[in-house]
């Protein structure tokens, strides 16, 4: 029986993996998911999550389980082809894969987010409440999974995600922070308080007093110990 011709579906569910055949399979899978986007799903998960368009709160857990089943599947091993899914899927930091990934934060930056949460916050650059509270979930539930273990290099990361003070990831988080201060001084904060007049060198009034009532709290703090 001959084979089908490149650049069908038919030939990708034989096997086919080269470019026609995957453009074919993608243009399709698109096609599809254009007609279903917007309806109810018949059930949920990771089919109406990427099938629906569905973000459900069950939706999204599944496609987190997914995708980090997947991950941990693929961890450490050669991605087929470097880029934006070599860096995501498997974990490969080689220059073209950190380019990828640069390129589509690059792309992302500024736009709305579909959904506000933590992908809004590190993908988007969206700093809005909700966005705001995500990422401090997250950063202290990972500070909390790592504390007191000792961080793989010392340095910025050993002292923020590990809780190390070694001379070396002191060092690195206190030239962090000057260097990130020369660059945001004079700009306008993105909330006014103690944030925007030690950081931003505001001195409204409202920056002002945020930092009078931090001053007066850690006062407070270091008398109580």
């Amino acid at each position: 029986m001959a084979e089908p011709p490149h650049g069908t579906t038919t030939r990708y569910r034989h096997g086919c993996r080269c470019a026609k055949c995957r453009a074919a399979k993608s243009a399709w899978r698109a096609e599809s998911r254009a007609k279903l986007q917007g309806q109810e799903p018949p059930a949920h998960g990771t089919y109406g999550y990427t099938e629906y368009g569905c973000r459900c709160a069950e939706c999204r857990a599944a496609n987190r389980a997914q995708r980090a089943e997947r991950r941990a599947e693929l961890k450490g091993q050669v991605p087929p082809t470097h880029g934006l899914s070599g860096y995501t899927r498997y974990g490969c930091r080689c220059a073209e894969c950190r380019a990828a990934k640069s390129a589509q934060s690059a792309a992302l930056r500024g736009r709305e987010p579909p959904v506000h949460g933590i992908a809004g916050y590190t993908a988007y650059g969206c700093r809005c409440d909700v966005c705001r509270a995500a990422a401090t979930v997250r950063r202290a539930e990972r500070r909390a999974k790592r504390q007191g273990e000792p961080p793989p290099v010392h340095g910025r990361a050993g002292y923020s995600e590990y809780g190390c003070r070694c001379d070396v990831c002191t060092e690195a988080e206190v030239g962090r922070v000057a260097q990130w201060r020369a660059k945001v001084k004079g700009r306008e904060p993105p909330v006014h308080g103690h944030h925007g007049y030690a950081n931003y060198g505001c001195r409204c009034e409202q920056c002002r007093a945020g930092m009078r009532e931090y001053q007066r709290k850690y006062r407070l703090r270091k008398r109580a110990r």
